[in-house]
């Protein structure tokens, strides 16, 4: 979406240094700024709702005895990264591409997968 606002305030206004928002490294940079601070800001709190909902890992009793501290783990942590992915992907990319499209929809089909094992292990 910053694509075609830029895009368009440069065609128009032509500002000094809004041609570089066309380049991909620049947006793949900012893009991956993006993805940095989402994942600071939102990764705890999302963490602290699956604390509250006691959404976790459960000890398996033939797991080591070493593994037993992993009990209670907050399961479902893909929600930071599919968000961490797809907010940056949908803001900085240049969304008129079909490759662009075809990495949100696996991405988004991936994390379905994901979100339905980690659901099954934790209701069944």
């Amino acid at each position: 979406m910053f694509y075609y606002l830029f895009e368009y305030i440069n065609s128009t206004l032509s500002p000094p240094g809004f041609g570089s928002f066309r380049f991909i490294t620049f947006r793949a940079a900012a893009a991956a700024i993006t993805a940095l601070l989402i994942s600071w800001f939102v990764g705890p709190r999302i963490i602290a709702l699956l604390r509250r909902h006691q959404i976790g890992e459960s000890a398996k009793l033939e797991a080591p005895e070493t593994h037993l501290v992993k009990a209670g783990t907050p399961t479902m942590g893909g929600l930071i990264v599919l968000t961490s992915i797809l907010v940056p992907v949908l803001l900085w990319g240049q969304l008129s591409n079909t490759y662009v499209w075809l990495i949100l929809v696996s991405t988004s089909l991936l994390g379905l997968v994901g979100f339905v094992d980690d659901y099954l292990k934790v209701v069944k």
